[in-house]
């Protein structure tokens, strides 16, 4: 296996993780108003268990793609990069979704 089918199947599997772990975000949020079946309680079930190394093996496999082109001498950019793109965008998020709600009555 060369090194771009390598990064490939890095890249798809994280894409898979991820969509694991969202799909499973937002079944939590939305679950109470599934009636309690036996196939939504397998469904359910099935995919909290997956779930939980869903989110270790993408956070290991998103450290594998962080080091995907490393360059000792271009750390500081790849660490400005990685600032702008996650830090503040999260921090904003964060920030946006806790502030205080008006009450208009």
């Amino acid at each position: 296996m060369d090194k771009k089918q390598f990064w490939n199947k890095v890249t798809l599997a994280s894409f898979f993780l991820s969509f694991i772990i969202v799909l499973t975000h937002t079944i939590s949020n939305i679950e109470p108003k599934f009636d309690q079946t036996l196939i939504t309680h397998g469904i359910l079930r099935y995919l909290h268990m997956y779930q939980g190394w869903a989110v270790h093996v993408f956070f290991m496999l998103s450290g594998v793609l962080f080091f995907r082109d490393y360059d000792y001498n271009k750390i500081i950019q790849k660490y400005r990069s990685r600032f702008r793109s996650l830090v503040i965008p999260v921090s904003y998020t964060h920030l946006r979704a806790h502030e205080p709600v008006l009450d208009l009555v």
